[in-house]
């Protein structure tokens, strides 16, 4: 089970980042995971939090 409250599977994953200053509280970098019967494939994640790059879509795709 993830649980999003307390955000320990992210932190378990070195996903996480302070985000104190603006949204008050610890967040989710923007990443995505291709997973193949329970198997990470593939993962991106975002260097700045805003940014939409190797997260999006088509790139996505591309590493399916």
């Amino acid at each position: 089970m993830v649980n999003r409250e307390t955000g320990e599977f992210i932190k378990s994953l070195g996903l996480d980042f302070d985000a104190s200053g603006l949204l008050g509280n610890t967040r989710s970098k923007r990443f995505t995971a291709v997973v193949e019967d329970g198997i990470v494939k593939h993962l991106s994640v975002e260097d700045e939090p805003p940014n939409v790059t190797v997260t999006a879509a088509e790139k996505v795709l591309e590493a399916v």
